[in-house]
């Protein structure tokens, strides 16, 4: 009888061996890239951000709705849209993403187009809460999960590779979505935006994993070593060290970024430091993804976790104490540096420490944190105000609680998936989907 080498490698039972970092070669890792930010970029019409850009127009042919009503609107929106993130999770580790991109953009996209033509209140909601269910949430889970999937070893240069070429392509949708806004109005800009995304969609499906000549079809859902469930996931410190951090950052940009602008007002500082401000991060969240990328090689994510929460717990100790432009420029630096740094760990961590067999699940459950978190960040900021009195006092607040998870991420342990940490589980069982990720 043949005696297993008991210092080799466990590998679990039925599970496929590990491959390569970029099958297919790097020009389909390259395509890879370029696609899964181009799904995450085309989750402008869900996002605050999108959203922000026609709100003042929106309203004026809304004058039924105040300004508060359409907060609470866009509050629920956001939350029940959040839920579609568990769903998603749940059929990328069962159904070929360049499927689900086709559904999900381009739904997406007829959606922007309704949305374009809506007359009263009630029909308004529902598509607002379509574009944040279809966009803020699944199409981000699908572009995370589409990264996660492909790389499976030495993800570091990958992913901030794809945090740079999302927010290059963010910017420029972001800048001709401005200049349309102000010359056609709110309801041409967001109906070509939703012919825009209808156009792009087959391409996004098409380039959402695909099959090259160095590449097998079964390599889509070949695994590494183990992977670990998400109710495995779920009993770990690194799940809610990382989740619980992304989740505050989410809620702080959310909130704060709204009324930084009140914010400066209060601290003597006027509209254009703002707009300076805006520009600063844009470049250095750029360079602190490309350096974060390059450290997480040679650097436990854990610990570039904890220096990022305890930079990010600084500058937000500095912001309601800025006075001149020139502090403003300076916290601007910090707090984006820490910011870029924070969003690369979260596209690294959940294939790296949980594998890549069940990260669609586990990368929904997190969005649906981000989200939530996102959805309050503007009442906890306002609501806050006026329960302590001032800005200050509730800033502080979150960066006390950015303090306290810079210190747990310091001590968490960080699973690493590929050594083999979840070689002992069961594989998941299989079931004879049509669409199934060997299905190409």
């Amino acid at each position: 009888m043949k005696q297993s080498n008991p210092d080799a490698s466990p590998i679990a039972v039925n599970e496929p061996l590990p491959v390569p970092a970029t099958p297919g070669g790097y020009f389909s890792a390259m395509i890879v890239v370029c696609a899964a930010a181009l799904v995450m970029a085309a989750t402008i019409p869900g996002r605050t951000q999108g959203l922000a850009l026609i709100t003042n127009r929106l309203l004026s042919d809304f004058p039924q709705l105040t300004d508060d009503q359409f907060s609470w609107i866009n509050f629920w929106a956001t939350i029940i849209g959040g839920l579609f993130c568990v769903p998603c999770g749940w059929l990328l580790d069962r159904v070929a993403p360049k499927y689900i991109v086709l559904a999900t953009m381009g739904t997406l996209a007829l959606v922007t187009i309704g949305m374009s033509t809506a007359t009263d209140a009630r029909t308004l909601g529902i598509y607002i809460t379509l574009t944040r269910g279809l966009g803020q949430s699944m199409l981000s889970v699908v572009s995370i999960t589409l990264m996660a999937k492909w790389f499976r070893k030495d993800s570091s240069v990958a992913m901030g590779s794809y945090a740079v070429v999302m927010t290059m392509l963010m910017v420029v949708g972001f800048g001709l979505l401005q200049g349309k806004v102000v010359t056609a109005g709110w309801r041409p800009m967001w109906a070509s935006l939703g012919w825009a995304l209808l156009m792009m969609t087959p391409i996004a499906a098409l380039f959402s994993w695909p099959v090259t000549a160095g590449r097998q079809a079964a390599d889509a859902a070949a695994v590494p070593s183990g992977s670990a469930s998400l109710r495995k996931a779920l009993g770990t410190s690194c799940f809610w060290v990382f989740s619980l951090s992304i989740s505050l950052f989410g809620l702080v940009s959310s909130g704060v970024s709204l009324y930084q602008v009140k914010i400066f007002d209060s601290i003597g500082l006027d509209e254009k430091v703002f707009h300076v401000c805006q520009l600063i991060g844009l470049g250095i969240g750029l360079l602190s993804n490309f350096i974060t990328g390059w450290l997480a090689r040679k650097t436990s994510l854990s610990f570039l976790l904890g220096l990022a929460m305890a930079v990010f717990a600084a500058s937000l100790i500095t912001l309601p104490l800025l006075r001149t432009p020139g502090q403003a420029y300076t916290q601007a630096v910090v707090h984006a540096f820490s910011g870029g740094a924070i969003v690369v760990l979260f596209y690294m961590i959940w294939v790296h420490s949980f594998g890549p067999k069940y990260v669609g699940e586990i990368q929904g459950a997190v969005q649906w944190m981000t989200v939530i978190a996102s959805a309050f960040g503007p009442p906890v900021i306002t609501e806050g105000r006026d329960l302590l009195g001032s800005y200050q006092a509730i800033i502080w607040l979150l960066s006390a609680l950015a303090g306290a998870l810079a210190l747990a991420a310091f001590v968490t342990h960080v699973p690493v998936a590929k050594r083999g940490d979840w070689s002992v589980l069961d594989p998941m069982p299989t079931k004879g989907y049509g669409l199934s990720q060997e299905a190409n």
